[in-house]
């Protein structure tokens, strides 16, 4: 899966989410680090949904 994102950012804040990964979304003082953070977050809901729905699929996140 192919995760694309929104950058929104205001002076140093920078908000990041998804609009084909729902809930997914990152703050960061810089679009490096809400852009790590996110990788981190769709890694986590991943896990999250293979524990709650076991496939024998698997879905890697790229930003």
């Amino acid at each position: 899966m192919r995760i694309t994102c929104v950058w929104e950012h205001n002076g140093n804040d920078t908000i990041m989410y998804s609009n084909n990964y729902i809930g997914a979304f990152t703050r960061g003082k810089t679009k490096e680090i809400a852009l790590a953070k996110m990788q981190q977050n769709s890694k986590m809901k991943d896990l999250e949904f293979d524990l709650l729905f076991p496939t024998k699929e698997k879905v890697n996140g790229r930003i």
